[in-house]
């Protein structure tokens, strides 16, 4: 029987901001599939434990472990609020999110610290002329799209914990609201929703907030 394959995910070094400080090009940055990483099928890396908490550390995870990650972010949804904040691991996010910033109407400020990259999208127009074709606007994966009517804040952590190495959060303050395709089927002044995947024992566990 074939050994799964395994996909590392590296602590302890931040990328550079470049995937997200690059040039938004005709009207987008995207800071999706780049190198190799977590994203990296066929990669052969260390014991999950290996290297915890060290610096260059890494953490390996099957596909098996990673497949209700990647079928989450797969799912067909959207979420709106007037101000919004995405908090994702790096490691793995960094290769499965799109930040969409039309020109003229979004302003983008990147900065990298020790152990986070933000990048904040602030809409420039007045708030009646706010819509999806120019609102700030965030692909993650290939299903969840997340937009702001103000600003939106993307905030990629360095992981340290080989017991929490995959997770994201997304939190929509503000006449909040939640759907699919024409269809919003929920409306809250504050909407908050993630997963992650967490060790139990020796097996990783995904949660769904």
């Amino acid at each position: 029987m074939n050994a799964p394959a395994r996909r590392p995910l590296r602590l302890g070094v931040l990328l550079a901001l470049g995937l997200l400080a690059a040039g938004l090009g005709a009207c987008r940055g995207d800071a999706r599939r780049g190198g190799r990483g977590a994203a990296d099928p066929d990669a052969t890396g260390a014991d999950p434990a290996a290297g915890a908490g060290a610096e260059g550390g890494t953490i390996s995870l099957s596909n098996q472990d990673l497949a209700p990650m990647d079928g989450y972010i797969r799912r067909r949804f959207w979420v709106l609020g007037d101000d919004v904040e995405i908090v994702a691991s790096k490691e793995y996010f960094i290769q499965n999110l799109s930040i969409s910033a039309r020109i003229g109407f979004v302003r983008r400020d990147d900065k990298e610290g020790e152990n986070e990259a933000v990048s904040t999208l602030t809409f420039l127009g007045k708030p009646g002329e706010v819509d999806f074709s120019n609102a700030p606007r965030v692909l993650v994966g290939t299903g969840i799209s997340v937009l702001a009517r103000r600003t939106l804040t993307i905030r990629f952590t360095r992981t340290t914990s080989p017991d929490l190495p995959v997770r994201i959060r997304i939190a929509a303050n503000g006449d909040a609201r939640m759907g699919m395709g024409n269809q919003v089927s929920r409306r809250d002044p504050s909407i908050v929703l993630g997963a992650q995947l967490r060790r139990v024992g020796g097996a990783y566990v995904f949660e769904e907030q």
